[in-house]
């Protein structure tokens, strides 16, 4: 599968030779990754012109039919490299907005279509349900991180999925740079039937009651000594019978009062590395590639409303 982030609806293409975007860097290097003969340029080619990528160009006031066939490759990078292109949809420019473009990727890569991921719910609990995963036929989960750390969501939620779901979960690793992210790694872990492994011994009513108690709290900031006595000291009763999986607590000086929870990678693999289906170097994924850099500054928290 080659350039599976691509939903690309509209693109405009010139020659006037502005200053080269970021966008335009990505897929020029996807194209030199590929390493492809020359029996496979006609079809990267196709692939480009349904995409609308390959049209028409404008020189001046001279249109200009640009071939949707071309005999070598380089020719393909060259005059891709020349172009900017408008309204791309996986080209991030939010803090967050880099993990539901690799989301996408991962459901493209395991055979959804564009309008299937297009018609998952954003806020639905499963990135991409069984009956679209065609690779693996489970549900599939997609987390990004820059660090050890991943992140899970809603800790109900996680509790629900490894209780009574067959799941896989993907881990995209990235290095974050400048004003950029760089995917090092992905991984895809058979996380079913884990529940005891990352909740040990916590019921689905302690959450429920620690949710709850999260949520009583009223809006507005909450004092350390509200916090110790509303949850912190349930929270900390759990986490001692808790498998790997760390409960986090999320509490603003507004109205967020959620239950999430995350992992450490490094405790999965060292303890049960024998679940980790696959490896992937660099930005591939199985068949196909995750876009490999993605516009995307490190995520600024505020100190005061750390808990």
């Amino acid at each position: 599968m080659i350039f599976p982030s691509l939903g690309l609806t509209k693109c405009n293409i010139n020659f006037r030779r502005p200053k080269m975007s970021s966008n335009i860097h990505e897929l020029t290097t996807r194209i030199a990754r590929l390493n492809l003969v020359p029996s496979n340029v006609d079809e990267l080619t196709t692939r480009f012109a349904k995409l609308n990528l390959i049209e028409t160009a404008y020189l001046g006031r001279e249109k200009i039919v640009i071939k949707s066939k071309m005999s070598k490759l380089e020719q393909l990078i060259t005059k891709v490299g020349n172009l900017t292109l408008n309204n791309t949809s996986y080209i991030g420019t939010e803090s967050q907005s880099h993990g539901k473009v690799w989301e996408r990727e991962v459901g493209l890569i395991l055979g959804a279509s564009i309008e299937e991921m297009q018609s998952i719910d954003y806020i639905s609990s499963t990135d991409l349900p069984s009956r679209l995963n065609r690779m693996h036929h489970v549900d599939n989960h997609c987390k990004a991180t820059g660090s050890k750390l991943v992140c899970m969501g809603s800790a109900m939620n996680v509790f629900k999925h490894l209780k009574d779901d067959h799941t896989h979960l993907t881990i995209v690793k990235y290095k974050q740079r400048s004003g950029w992210k760089e995917v090092e790694n992905t991984y895809q872990l058979e996380i079913t039937g884990m529940l005891n492994e990352f909740f040990g011994d916590i019921t689905y009513e302690d959450l429920l009651l620690l949710e709850t108690s999260i949520k009583s709290l009223p809006p507005g900031r909450v004092d350390k000594a509200t916090k110790d006595r509303v949850y912190n000291e349930l929270k900390t009763g759990l986490q001692r019978k808790s498998g790997i999986i760390s409960l986090n607590p999320k509490v603003d000086s507004k109205t967020q009062r959620r239950l999430q929870c995350s992992f450490n990678i490094e405790a999965f693999f060292h303890n049960f590395g024998g679940r980790c289906i696959y490896i992937g170097t660099g930005n591939k994924f199985y068949d196909g590639y995750l876009s490999p850099r993605i516009e995307s500054k490190k995520r600024e928290r505020r100190s005061t409303l750390k808990i």
